[in-house]
């Protein structure tokens, strides 16, 4: 019990002497793993446009109108839609009429996603890019170019666009900045350095 009491009363004398130096080491290792954590934090903003397909053509002059009575859309189509949404057809189009993006067909296709809104006809085209105002144009440029081709793909099919992306003014990115780094370096250097 003595050698316990001992041993403890040693290392806490050991602690106070060499307090400066755990001190130190602490606010080092923390300081660089902020540096780290904010500096390679890169703000990425969401952007979706809202479509439904319809059939029968609609006349881009005339008001349009939802086809929503007749038997709702079934799921399988609304896949294939999603496909036909993500495949090259469509987005090398959107990059070929859109060069002021200067994005890829392959850099477009990694960040939109494309999904039924609870299971309704009403499909989302998303897309998550590290420039608001870019994610806003890529989603409705994709819709556009999906409306316009549509028809020559589906026949007797139409796009109506109930909702078109907008610019924010005050974007907000829809990822947080993690402090995680921060608190394992101020964990990792404070077990070492007392250690």
């Amino acid at each position: 019990m003595k050698s316990e009491e001992i041993d403890l009363k040693v290392y806490l004398s050991m602690i106070r002497k060499w307090l400066w130096l755990i001190v130190l080491v602490v606010t080092a290792f923390t300081s660089l793993a902020a540096w780290y954590s904010y500096t390679t934090y890169v703000p990425m903003y969401h952007a979706q446009t809202k479509i439904i397909v319809n059939a029968g053509n609609s006349d881009p002059f005339s008001q349009q109108t939802i086809n929503i009575g007749t038997g709702s859309m079934e799921s399988g189509l609304i896949s294939t839609y999603k496909e036909i949404i993500r495949t090259p057809f469509i987005m090398d189009k959107v990059v070929q009429l859109n060069p002021n993006l200067e994005v890829s067909s392959d850099y477009l296709t990694r960040i939109v996603d494309v999904y039924a809104l609870n299971n309704t006809q009403v499909v989302i085209i998303a897309v998550t890019d590290y420039s608001h105002e870019r994610a806003v144009m890529i989603a409705n440029a994709i819709t556009r170019v999906f409306q316009a081709e549509l028809p020559n793909i589906s026949e007797g099919k139409s796009v109506v666009i109930l909702n078109e992306a907008k610019m924010s003014a005050n974007p907000q990115p829809i990822n947080e900045k993690q402090n995680t780094f921060i608190i394992l370096g101020f964990m990792a250097s404070l077990i070492l350095s007392i250690g």
